[in-house]
């Protein structure tokens, strides 16, 4: 599970479940939002948008992915979509640079290479 951290406060969790190794890119779903009702507020606090379905919220210098072993994974950009209506949020996260995507993330490189 990868902590996803706001400004020194855990705000919530992922396994990081899909990936996409060509573009450094992975995603999941959060776990363990800590207020799912001040969550869309908290967005939009941050400077993240609102469209009629999803909250939408650029990951910027503020925002941490951590590992289990207290890693910060480098990423060149990525973002926070909420769906209140379905109460889930997915986090995707891109540009991951290699080897470090390789090392944090070798099954989604197995299954890539696998489809080869």
């Amino acid at each position: 599970m990868y902590k996803i951290v706001f400004n020194g406060v855990v705000i919530g969790a992922s396994l990081l479940e899909a990936g996409d190794p060509p573009v450094g890119r992975v995603s999941g779903i959060i776990k363990h939002i800590k207020n799912t009702d001040e969550f869309s507020f908290f967005i939009l606090q941050c400077g993240g948008t609102e469209s009629s379905e999803e909250y939408r919220l650029e990951l910027n210098s503020h925002f941490l992915v951590v590992s289990a072993d207290d890693s910060t994974i480098p990423y060149a950009g990525g973002y926070i979509l909420w769906y209140p209506e379905l109460d889930e949020a997915i986090i995707e996260l891109v540009g991951i640079p290699y080897p470090e995507y390789g090392e944090l993330f070798p099954e989604h490189v197995a299954k890539y290479k696998k489809q080869l």
